[in-house]
């Protein structure tokens, strides 16, 4: 069943790769509208589409968000010959884009099935960072690396605090002194954890 999960989501991913290079030249690989926008991908396109009613379908039938369209600006198919093409949907505010992340967390943690993804449209700065930082844990032999709200963050273990990660020249810093340079952050409530010092310009973690 892992397996199978696994191989659908690479297909998936694979799938889109063309499409996403024509929504980098469409809007900027560094735009900032993208801090506010979610990708969805499996979602089958049916012929004469509104797609802002896709939308609504995802956000309320398979998300349980109430009035799914509120805050949605605008929604498009990535303009690609991939027979379930993408779909971006450009939310108001970053807090609204948290909410469509969130909900989309919590469906997966019920176990629902189904054969589409929903992804942080990331700025390319942001993608690189995150990519850096995965290679960087994974020498450390870190659990996790994610991105929430445009953001990098890591985990070293599965009960540690969250560390954030604010830019090349902060992961810089954590390459030369870990401990003195760490950033201490909960990504759900976006608060700097109380015991945190702020040290040469960042936040380090306390003992």
């Amino acid at each position: 069943m892992v397996f199978c999960f696994l191989k659908l989501f690479l297909l998936s991913i694979v799938s889109a790769l063309s499409c996403l290079s024509e929504h980098a030249g469409k809007e900027g690989a560094n735009d900032i509208s993208k801090y506010k926008n979610v990708i969805v991908y499996g979602i089958p396109e049916h012929i004469g589409e509104d797609i802002m009613q896709t939308v609504k379908h995802i956000g309320h039938d398979k998300l349980d968000l109430n009035n799914p369209l509120d805050g949605v600006e605008r929604a498009y198919r990535l303009n690609c010959t991939k027979s379930i093409r993408p779909i971006v949907i450009k939310l108001a505010k970053a807090a609204l884009k948290d909410q469509w992340l969130k909900a989309y967390r919590r469906r997966n943690n019920l176990n629902r099935e189904g054969n589409w993804f929903l992804f942080d449209d990331l700025p390319k700065c942001i993608q690189k960072l995150e990519q850096k930082t995965k290679k960087w844990a994974k020498t450390k032999k870190y659990a996790k690396v994610w991105t929430l709200m445009s953001e990098v963050f890591y985990r070293k273990n599965e009960t540690s605090p969250v560390m954030k990660v604010t830019d090349d020249e902060h992961l810089q810093y954590l390459h030369a002194n870990e401990t003195h340079y760490e950033v201490t952050e909960h990504p759900e409530l976006l608060i700097q954890v109380p015991k945190s010092v702020v040290v040469n310009g960042f936040a380090k973690a306390g003992d």
